[in-house]
């Protein structure tokens, strides 16, 4: 009607601390992490290489799929340091 499409984004596999402070067995390091009091880019991300973090993105899709009807996700993509990738095992 508006000509308006509203699409909701999940900033993946960056702007993560906040879920890997509460799962950090998602991240490549195993934490001990905080979550981000002040804006920023962070080298702790969602370890992409980890089955259980592969898991918690599909969950994660999966929900927010099921709650809005766009067409379209938006998962950022941005501002993901390889830096913890390039060490991770």
């Amino acid at each position: 009607q508006r000509y308006i499409t509203v699409i909701p984004e999940i900033d993946l596999p960056g702007h993560m601390l906040a879920a890997l402070a509460a799962y950090p067995e998602l991240g490549c390091t195993g934490g001990p992490y905080k979550v981000a009091t002040r804006w920023g880019i962070f080298d702790d991300v969602l370890c992409i290489g980890n089955d259980k973090a592969m898991r918690f993105i599909e969950d994660v899709l999966s929900e927010v799929i099921t709650i809005f009807p766009s067409k379209y996700i938006h998962i950022g993509g941005d501002e993901a340091p390889r830096t913890r990738w390039k060490t991770c095992p």
